[in-house]
């Protein structure tokens, strides 16, 4: 892991959450990078964020967050150990947190920003009804937004996005969002987001090897 990019992205942006997204590492690899200070980590598969949580317990104040598209089949894997649900996009989804979540948990209502059919998210013309309809669950925390821009934008475009979302956040009363990845978090960061989710940038194989087997020599 690239712990020294995550260090310096805190250091020039104290405000700035880092959720590393630890779908290309095992739980061990998680273990040794926890150990080094990261503490926040993402996942966008249900059962290996399960699995991962659980042979995970030792480290108490590790924060996993689910940052994928989630499945109403597959909550009930995810919901028992997560703080944080990224992608919010269905009041089927809201009604099951309601249901089987003992405490409130921090939502990002993820926004669909474009036209890709491919893309999950709440329109834009529906995001006031969305809002009204979740606010009635006790369960589902609504603390911003999520978006994603598209690989084929340009960097104008990707930012005008993000700023968008910032801007519409703070329209809602909400201080948070969820924005920018590996290939254009900074442009999030320079828009005004308060969180990136970063992985392949995080990567490289040979030196996630030296640090694992670093760790665990001590």
């Amino acid at each position: 892991m690239n712990i020294s990019l995550i260090e310096e992205i805190k250091r020039e942006n104290p405000q700035i959450q880092v959720v590393v997204a630890s779908k290309y590492i095992d739980s061990d690899h998680i273990r040794a990078f926890y150990h080094l200070g990261q503490k926040c980590f993402g996942e966008n598969r249900a059962d290996e964020l399960a699995s991962k949580a659980e042979e995970l317990q030792d480290s108490k104040d590790i924060d996993f967050h689910f940052i994928g598209h989630l499945q109403s089949n597959k909550a009930d894997l995810v919901l028992p150990y997560i703080s944080t649900l990224h992608s919010l996009d269905s009041i089927k989804l809201a009604a099951l947190i309601e249901r089987k979540r003992a405490t409130p948990l921090d939502c990002y209502v993820e926004l669909k920003m474009s036209d890709n059919p491919n893309k999950h998210g709440v329109p834009l013309d529906q995001l006031d009804s969305f809002l009204k309809t979740i606010s009635e669950f006790n369960k589902v925390n609504v603390v911003g937004f999520m978006a994603m821009s598209e690989p084929d934008m340009s960097d104008l475009e990707k930012r005008a996005l993000f700023e968008e979302v910032v801007a519409l956040a703070k329209d809602y009363g909400y201080s948070k969002t969820s924005m920018g990845m590996s290939d254009d978090y900074p442009l999030a960061i320079e828009a005004g987001t308060t969180c990136i989710r970063l992985g392949r940038i995080l990567f490289e194989k040979e030196e996630c090897k030296a640090i694992y087997q670093s760790y665990f020599k001590e």
